[in-house]
């Protein structure tokens, strides 16, 4: 059961507390810039691997160390998620097709640097994903839907389809085509295989406290669902409960180009759809959505209730969403 809002009007983005512009460099890739949330800070990594953080609470800006070997901004990627007080990123190489590049900016002392203790980006190991067992038939269309393509050490191609949180310290990462998901555990810093299965989430699934239950876009159809109740204790492929179709579909002359999901706590969420148009132009639809229950705690219960939704319009520079 859904409560549908009314088409999204058009909305002014609001005045912004902080603008970040790249370097003008020769090099495409070197001028590009990546931003990832942190908390309610904003890191913000150039193609050179220039780090620079920004304070939500303050508004002041502080310069970090800069990441060491690959810069995200100059890869595609994979994760990013806030896990404790640390920043996790996975990202491709710059060559765009090699074993994923893992890092984590954390608060410490680095070893052997007797230095105050400072933010420093931390190297950390890679996934060793298994063999693809489709990878021989796979249709090129299916490697077309999905850019984030890596490989694995057996040179086998493997994509990354969905990532999320469990337990507040652990990273689970879903690659796709039969890959099943993997386990890094932040407090010892290993890798391990959580299942030969895939979480049913398309991108980065939020888990909210309210309902004990993990959230995010469908890997089927992009629809907002919500997944198992404790998936720290599964042993079988988690399966979707809940699955609500949006609003009608967009106007077929707009392409969609990423979608978000955004916890705002107590049980809101808001969902993030970009797109584009064939004149280039870029925009923007937020849609804010309320998950409730009627009655008891049972599942079965959960409600949706849609709030309103706004239009953004970014003109026609690029805007390609981590």
């Amino acid at each position: 059961m859904a409560v549908n809002a009314p088409a999204p009007a058009t909305a002014r983005l609001p005045r912004a507390a902080v603008s970040f512009e790249p370097c003008h460099e020769n090099s495409r890739e070197s001028g590009k810039m990546a931003m990832m949330s942190l908390k309610n800070d904003v890191v913000v990594v150039n193609g050179r691997g220039g780090t620079v953080l920004y304070d939500g609470a303050s508004g002041a800006l502080r310069t970090m160390q800069p990441a060491p070997l690959h810069s995200p901004a100059r890869s595609n990627f994979l994760v990013s998620v806030t896990v404790g007080d640390g920043l996790y990123v996975m990202s491709l190489g710059d060559g765009g097709y090699q074993t994923p590049y893992f890092q984590a900016l954390v608060y410490g002392r680095q070893p052997g640097d007797r230095r105050a203790e400072d933010w420093h980006w931390r190297p950390l190991p890679s996934p060793t994903f298994d063999h693809c067992p489709d990878h021989d038939d796979c249709p090129s269309s299916r490697y077309d839907e999905c850019y984030h393509d890596v490989y694995a050490p057996t040179g086998h191609q493997v994509a990354i389809g969905a990532y999320t949180v469990v337990g507040g310290s652990r990273i689970w990462v879903s690659a796709t085509t039969g890959a099943g998901t993997y386990s890094f555990d932040t407090a010892s810093g290993a890798w391990s295989k959580a299942g030969e299965w895939a979480l049913p989430f398309k991108g980065r699934a939020e888990y909210v406290p309210e309902h004990g239950l993990w959230f995010g876009l469908s890997d089927k159809d992009g629809h907002l669902c919500v997944c198992a109740a404790d998936l720290a204790t599964t042993t079988v492929p988690p399966a979707l409960l809940h699955a609500w179709e949006d609003p009608p579909a967009p106007p077929e002359a707009w392409r969609t180009t990423a979608a978000r999901l955004l916890p705002l706590g107590s049980g809101r969420l808001c969902i993030a759809r970009f797109f584009e148009t064939s004149e280039e132009c870029n925009f923007a639809v937020l849609a804010g959505v309320e998950v409730v229950r009627d009655g008891d705690a049972g599942t079965r219960n959960l409600r949706v209730i849609r709030h309103k939704s706004k239009r953004y319009n970014f003109g026609y520079d690029g805007v390609k969403p981590l």
